[in-house]
């Protein structure tokens, strides 16, 4: 029979290998597996049952995610901060704003580091080995990359300060939504769950819900918001969310790193809005 890494027989887990193989499904992980076998004893000794170490990993994104959603429309709603946009916002506000993402970013960081999961896809060294993804990939990386930088170009030239803003907050709000969701949960998934499909999707639904909050809360606090509008914003954000996180995921699991993802998000997200807009 088929093992799974904590030695147990599992059929599903040979089943779910021997589609993998073939090439059907979603790739492996590409966390080295003795590095995901140590990180499972840490997290079973630590939480006792998968379902705990589980409840505990999503009670985390949960927590993080209300803050970085919340943080602002809080702020406006409750404490008058102007409704403006990133590159629009006052310094002092500004600075306010940009508390909430790089937070959860170094709380998402620390929580990550203390759990014993791989930092695997978040180490610099990643960075210097895309070149071993694929010409396919690493042109399509080095593309997204140019553009990047093209487009933050475009935007200091038209105004330094309101395009510091906005590099910085998207950066900022980028990275913590990718250390959390693809980092922390599916390396700790991935340590977890023998079923590379159902892990893959769960972390999709988390990105789908990640954006439908940030869509339904920024079409929340505008002054003449009806439900039917929060409700749309909130579908359309989600829908975009699930369609991003398969990409999001996939680039994870073929590039071994965090940064395309990052790139990607930074660029859809805050560059090509600042700039169309």
């Amino acid at each position: 029979g088929t093992l799974d890494r904590r030695g147990c027989a599992n059929p599903v887990y040979g089943v779910s290998r021997a589609i993998v193989e073939t090439g059907v499904t979603m790739r492996p992980s590409p966390v080295p597996a003795p590095e995901l076998k140590q990180a499972y004893a840490g997290l079973l000794a630590r939480y006792d049952t998968d379902r705990n170490t589980i409840l505990r990993t999503l009670y985390a994104w949960f927590n993080l995610t209300l803050l970085l959603s919340f943080a602002w429309p809080t702020l406006v709603v409750f404490f008058d901060a102007p409704l403006s946009s990133v590159d629009a916002t006052p310094v002092d506000w500004y600075l306010l704003r940009l508390a909430a993402p790089v937070a959860v970013l170094a709380i998402g960081l620390r929580l990550w580091w203390a759990s014993g999961v791989p930092l695997y896809v978040a180490q610099p060294q990643r960075v210097a080995e895309l070149r071993h993804s694929g010409p396919l990939w690493t042109q399509a990386l080095l593309f997204l990359a140019l553009l990047a930088l093209a487009l933050s170009g475009v935007l200091l030239v038209s105004d330094l300060s309101a395009a510091a803003k906005v590099m910085v907050f998207g950066l900022a709000e980028t990275a913590a939504v990718q250390v959390i969701i693809a980092g922390y949960v599916k390396t700790t998934l991935e340590a977890m769950e023998a079923d590379t499909r159902r892990l893959f999707w769960i972390c999709v639904a988390l990105f789908g819900v990640t954006f439908a909050l940030r869509g339904g809360l920024a079409a929340a606090i505008q002054p003449d918001s009806v439900s039917t509008v929060v409700t749309g914003a909130s579908i359309t954000g989600g829908i975009a969310g699930v369609g991003l996180g398969v990409i999001f995921l996939l680039l994870r699991d073929r590039t071994a790193s965090l940064l395309p993802g990052i790139i990607l998000q930074l660029l859809l997200v805050a560059l090509v809005p600042a700039v169309v807009g």
